[in-house]
């Protein structure tokens, strides 16, 4: 009679009702699928954050608190400069040069870790090196600077700043072509000045690649008064140049 009873009223309660009564059977069901689904959840989780780095080697996304001696050593400037020594020493003095190094090795591990966790390699990917990292940190800087000294820095100013760079210290015994007469006043200071515009006189031979062949242009710098093919001509031109006058 009990149990008649007790059927009785969960049918009252279901009849007109939103609510929906569960046995137990059922309950233990959603339940198992919710461990289930918690369960792929989990597996779908980076295998960096899965697995316990028990390896210094190993890049992981866990962070670990780092324990920092307390600083000991006489306080004051270690280092005399000379006015004119140059910039890369001040750096040198705050980036120890062994970093770009070890930036180097940790980059070639975290890439060789990452290949490895994916199943396969990177068809153009090649390890860095330090000197790279150093040009790496080097563009990022120029690409920081807020203040330029002019309202636009155009691509000739950034391929002769680039050009200075590359050629560095760099000395030969063989003197470097002539490119014609040294135009004075292609500087820093005024290399902005000098386009790629169409003369108003006729058309004439470009004197940056004249030597190799016959090749009329409308087109050179008003400013060195010259005939020179746009592009890659006048940017050579100027560039030889401007680096005679440095």
């Amino acid at each position: 009679m009990e149990n008649s009873s007790s059927d009785d009223d969960s049918d009252t309660l279901s009849e007109g009702s939103d609510l929906q009564l569960f046995s137990e059977h059922e309950f233990s069901s959603d339940t198992d699928s919710d461990d289930d689904t918690q369960q792929t959840e989990s597996s779908m989780e980076p295998d960096s954050q899965q697995t316990e780095a028990t390896d210094d080697d190993f890049w992981s996304y866990d962070l670990h608190p780092v324990d920092i001696a307390p600083f000991t050593e006489q306080v004051g400037p270690d280092h005399t400069l000379l006015p004119d020594d140059d910039l890369l020493k001040y750096f040198y003095l705050m980036i120890n040069k062994d970093f770009f190094e070890t930036a180097a090795q940790e980059t070639n591990r975290y890439a060789e870790q990452e290949m490895t966790r994916k199943g396969y390699r990177d068809s153009i990917w090649y390890p860095t090196t330090s000197p790279e990292m150093k040009a790496f940190f080097g563009l990022n800087i120029i690409m920081g600077i807020n203040q330029k000294p002019t309202k636009h820095f155009s691509m000739v100013d950034c391929n002769l700043s680039i050009a200075e760079k590359l050629i560095g210290d760099f000395s030969s015994r063989k003197r470097a072509p002539s490119c014609g007469r040294v135009v004075a006043g292609i500087s820093v200071a005024n290399i902005n000045r000098h386009f790629s515009t169409k003369l108003t006189r006729p058309r004439g031979r470009c004197k940056q690649c004249k030597k190799n062949g016959r090749s009329d242009t409308f087109f050179g710098c008003s400013i060195c008064n010259v005939h020179l093919c746009r592009g890659a001509c006048f940017q050579a031109y100027h560039t030889y140049h401007h680096l005679l006058m440095e």
